[in-house]
């Protein structure tokens, strides 16, 4: 749902984005007319004034700088408001909540794009972290240093719960909100961490513009 979402926000914007080229260029070219105008009523000449009468005959307006400089000003001031607004009704963050935290904790390690595809979350309690969608286990992996690693698929949508000693489903089963996963280890200084990364189509995310760590659910 959400990268249908952005796929909508990105079409609106570049259509916004010409309509705003297109709007610039033809205010440019009122703001050309309207100077070329103001500096041939100052000139007050004879020629001047007769190529005035041409404009006027030509585009049947009656040239006033001040006036049609307020109304272009008006009209970009109007269209970025407009657009503002449009872009709030469509933004998927605005009109989608986060999904809640799988456990109660602190970042204790942030994504990095190049150098951490996810984080590492600090728990505060020795609760079981829970599954935050409803879903399939789609699989189940282990490491030697950092224990299990388990993947709940949620359409395009793919959550790791890393750092668990000990799993408590295995891959095929379905999972709802609230469920709990596994259990956490315990690291070298005592800690229990949780390893979590969000992927959408086969692309990792931070998971902190899904996620929000601080909230638990009721």
């Amino acid at each position: 749902m959400e990268i249908k979402t952005r796929s909508t926000v990105n079409k609106v914007n570049l259509d916004r984005t010409r309509y705003l080229k297109r709007f610039i260029f033809k205010s440019i070219l009122v703001i050309c007319i309207l100077s070329l105008a103001f500096c041939l009523k100052k000139l007050n000449l004879k020629y001047t004034n007769a190529m005035l009468d041409v404009l006027k005959e030509n585009i049947q307006y009656e040239f006033s700088f001040a006036h049609d400089g307020k109304k272009v000003f008006h009209k970009v001031k109007e269209f970025t408001e407009d657009s503002m607004a449009k872009i709030a009704v469509f933004n998927p963050m605005s009109k989608i909540d986060k999904y809640p935290s799988p456990i109660q904790g602190k970042v204790h390690r942030f994504y990095d794009k190049s150098t951490n595809k996810g984080l590492d979350i600090r728990a505060v309690d020795d609760d079981d972290p829970i599954s935050i969608v409803n879903g399939i286990i789609k699989e189940i992996e282990i490491s030697d240093k950092k224990g299990y690693y388990i993947t709940i698929q949620n359409g395009d949508m793919d959550i790791i719960y890393g750092y668990l000693s000990r799993p408590y489903v295995s891959k095929g089963d379905s999972v709802s909100v609230g469920d709990s996963v596994g259990k956490l280890g315990t690291s070298a200084d005592n800690h229990k961490y949780l390893r979590l990364e969000v992927w959408i189509d086969g692309v990792s995310v931070d998971p902190l513009d899904y996620i929000d760590i601080n909230s638990m659910p009721q």
